[in-house]
């Protein structure tokens, strides 16, 4: 089998035209052609001609064993073959990186690509919508209302740093997702998981009146927080081994994000990352139904921040900020801050 489809990529590679490269992995087969494509630009000033940038294009042959693919669909065999393509590409685009420490260049994404792709076989063409979502997207602005609802989350977040990590991090995620940067997307949604854990600890701890442990909860390794701590304050078994959504988690996303981020894999399939995103979801809401169950949150299932520590300078602890810049030798010992307006002496 042989497909074919044209890249486009943001930038110029400083490749000649006509240049072709082969490439063979497992079961699979690359053949790409390099060409340079000029683009035009906008016209600054009326009457100018519009300037030009130049870019490449790589045309990929995709030739797989019929084994890979056979079990396919049609549709499923397209979207292989993109995302193949893609992965193809973005190697050779670290590989020159590099070599010749080419910083401008950047993987793409599909995101990247023309909405609308033609990918071509031995006998035909197809066309490829390579982002369905973008033709849902809906041009309605947002009321006074959302706008308000916005600056709340905002104010929010500024004083909560400790929540908006959680958010920001699963967010971040889902636009990897939706950009088809899988790893990226792996990653960030483990360290929101691993945010959000680290405040049930802390939050279960404040609720209990157990303040004086929280200056330790960083030392506490990840697992033992989940398996040991958060099973007994929440009257579940939470241990990695266990079938069930925790298990689940940890097959299917927190193993993953170790195998990208300590053994150097480099491959993710779409199925992978959108299993590790239910995976996240139900894990966390698993968690957040047991903190409400056991009166951890309130009646519309939130966190109550009156608990925390807003992220304002009159909540912060001058003494202890002493303490550990002393410690660290950025100042001498026998600084203090003054009792008028907390400055240093």
């Amino acid at each position: 089998m042989n497909l074919s489809l044209d890249l486009q990529l943001p930038f110029k590679l400083p490749i000649k035209d006509g240049q072709k490269i082969i490439s063979g992995y497992n079961g699979e087969k690359f053949v790409a052609i390099f060409n340079t494509h000029s683009n035009p630009t906008l016209v600054i000033e009326s009457g100018e001609p519009p300037a030009e940038e130049e870019v490449t294009i790589i045309t990929l042959n995709y030739l797989p064993k019929d084994e890979i693919v056979e079990d396919l669909s049609h549709d499923d065999l397209l979207t292989h073959t993109v995302l193949r393509s893609i992965h193809y590409v973005n190697s050779f685009l670290d590989a020159i990186r590099s070599c010749f420490g080419l910083n401008y260049i950047y993987n793409i994404t599909i995101s990247d690509l023309p909405l609308i792709l033609l990918i071509n076989n031995e006998k035909e063409s197809f066309l490829y919508v390579t982002q369905p979502q973008e033709m849902l997207i809906s041009d309605a602005n947002l009321g006074s209302d959302e706008i308000a609802e916005t600056l709340t989350t905002m104010s929010t977040f500024d004083r909560h740093p400790e929540i908006y990590l959680v958010e920001k991090f699963f967010d971040s995620a889902k636009a990897h997702l939706y950009r088809e940067e899988l790893i990226d997307a792996i990653v960030d949604l483990q360290t929101s998981f691993e945010i959000f854990i680290r405040n049930t600890h802390r939050l279960i701890l404040l609720k209990e009146g157990q303040d004086e442990k929280i200056e330790n909860l960083s030392r506490i390794p990840f697992r033992n927080v989940i398996e040991q701590h958060l099973s007994k304050n929440l009257n579940v078994d939470l241990n990695f081994d266990t079938p069930g959504v925790i298990n689940e988690w940890y097959k299917k996303l927190y193993t993953i994000r170790n195998e990208v981020v300590h053994n150097g894999r480099i491959y993710i399939t779409g199925s992978d990352a959108y299993d590790a995103y239910d995976a996240y979801v139900n894990a966390r809401n698993y968690i957040s139904d047991k903190l409400y169950e056991n009166g951890y949150l309130n009646q519309n299932k939130k966190v109550d921040l009156n608990l925390f520590r807003k992220n304002i300078q009159e909540q912060i602890d001058h003494n202890k900020v002493l303490k550990r810049l002393k410690e660290e030798g950025i100042i001498n010992q026998d600084v203090a801050f003054s009792k008028r307006d907390n400055k240093l002496n």
